[in-house]
């Protein structure tokens, strides 16, 4: 199952190219290394040892913390 989930947020589930281009490159920078993150840790799934996925899973969090405090859109009043 964690295999599962992490491949459907890997670089499959990455930003379409119209969309990708209205973003700040940073952004741009961050996106494509989270998505990469997700297909690394769905591979240790299947290959690595529990504590390689635990680490991996522990810094994958942190880009996505990072990226959410980062980037966001703040609802309209």
């Amino acid at each position: 199952m964690v295999e599962e989930a992490a491949r459907a947020s890997g670089t499959k589930a990455a930003l379409n190219a119209e969309l990708e281009k209205k973003l700040p490159p940073q952004f741009q920078q961050l996106e494509r290394r989270v998505h990469q993150r997700f297909d690394q840790l769905a591979d240790a799934v299947k290959s690595g040892t529990r504590d390689d996925v635990v680490k991996r899973l522990a810094a994958l969090t942190g880009y996505c913390v990072t990226c959410h405090d980062t980037y966001r859109l703040d609802e309209a009043k």
